[in-house]
């Protein structure tokens, strides 16, 4: 039995969507989510933010209850931003690994991607 059809660019077709509004961004940068308030993407791009007086530093830090997403999370932006930069400007990132597990931290496998 074939479904419904919609035709149209990839863009339209996410946009269409009923938690994504076609009303675009409010900053430019790597998509991370959707504000549930507006539906508007939410970007990020540290470096733009900062250089238009909307951040201080480029340094973060995250809080909050034990499983609940932080270390998904900076995992995802740092994946993101490093594609981000990509050819145009050196990445650096730190992460100080306070939940180790086995003999290995939390955070070897994205070291070992980014080549630390």
């Amino acid at each position: 039995m074939p479904g419904p059809k919609f035709v149209d660019t990839t863009v339209d077709t996410a946009m269409a969507q009923p938690w994504a509004s076609s009303i675009g961004t409010r900053y430019r940068g790597v998509p991370l989510g959707i504000d549930m308030k507006d539906g508007r993407m939410i970007n990020f791009d540290p470096w733009w933010l900062k250089a238009n007086g909307f951040l201080k530093s480029t340094t973060a830090i995250a809080y909050g209850p034990l499983d609940h997403g932080k270390s998904a999370m900076l995992k995802i932006i740092a994946w993101r931003l490093a594609m981000f930069v990509m050819g145009f400007s050196l990445f650096k990132l730190v992460i100080n690994d306070r939940k180790p597990e086995g003999s290995d931290g939390e955070y070897g496998a994205l070291s070992r991607a980014f080549g630390c």
